[in-house]
């Protein structure tokens, strides 16, 4: 699904399959655990996990995911910039904010205000 839209706003989503495949993980292990605590015998017409190979296996495999999830965040590279941002100098979400060149600036100095009655 997101590289069908990725597709739609002419970007490749090439770079960006780890990304929804990880994205992915994290949605069916939420599914496993939520047909636990639903006892949920069916997902999508099919027998749901925990029928099938039993309720631990199952919250074992769906912590898993979550636990995958997480490593894999953070074991991934940033992808490369869209066209798009590229072209536009703009900000999608998924580029690096441009760096600013030269000095930063400088901060006005914080006025102290006091209360009426320590006057």
């Amino acid at each position: 699904m997101a590289a069908a839209v990725l597709c739609l706003l002419g970007a490749d989503p090439e770079p960006y399959r780890p990304l929804t495949a990880v994205t992915e993980l994290l949605h069916v292990s939420a599914l496993v655990i939520d047909d636990i605590q639903d006892n949920s015998p069916t997902r999508r017409g099919r027998p749901s996990v925990h029928e099938v190979f039993g309720t631990a296996p199952a919250i074992t495999a769906g912590t898993l995911g979550y636990y995958t999830f997480d490593a894999l965040i953070s074991a991934s590279r940033r992808p490369t910039p869209a066209p798009c941002c590229a072209s536009t100098r703009s900000i999608c979400g998924t580029c690096a904010p441009p760096r600013r060149s030269g000095p930063r600036p400088r901060r006005a100095p914080r006025r102290v205000r006091r209360s009426r009655g320590n006057r």
